[in-house]
C-alpha cells in the first residue's frame, strides 16, 4: 500500500513539474516573441517618418526650385540676388537643411 502511494505521489510530481516547465518554456517564447514584434514596430514607425520627412523636404524643394526668383537668381550666377533666395530657404529648411553655394 504504501508503495501504490509513493508511485501515485511520484507520478503526481513529475506531472506538476512537466506542466510547470512547458507553462515557463510558452511564456519565455511569448515574452521573446512581444519583444521581437516591439522592436519591429518602433523600427517600422521610424522608418514611416523619415519617409513623410523626405517627402515633406522633396516637395518643398519642388516649389522652391519653381520659384521664379530662385531660378533668376541661379540662372545670373550673381550672389546679391543669391542672398534673398539663400535667406528664404534658410528660414524654410532651419537647422534641417542648409543651401549653401
Amino acid at each position: 500500500m504504501k508503495r501504490l502511494v509513493a508511485m501515485i505521489t511520484l507520478v503526481c510530481v513529475l506531472m506538476v513539474i512537466i506542466a510547470g516547465s512547458g507553462a515557463f518554456l510558452m511564456s519565455n517564447f511569448l515574452i521573446a516573441n512581444s519583444k521581437v514584434d516591439a522592436v519591429a514596430g518602433v523600427a517600422k514607425g521610424v522608418s514611416l517618418t523619415l519617409s513623410q520627412q523626405v517627402a515633406l523636404l522633396n516637395s518643398v524643394l519642388d516649389k522652391m526650385v519653381q520659384d521664379p526668383e530662385f531660378i533668376n537668381a541661379v540662372a545670373q550666377n550673381n550672389p546679391e540676388l543669391m542672398a534673398p533666395a539663400l535667406k528664404k530657404s534658410r528660414r524654410i529648411f532651419q537647422a534641417s537643411f542648409r543651401l549653401n553655394i
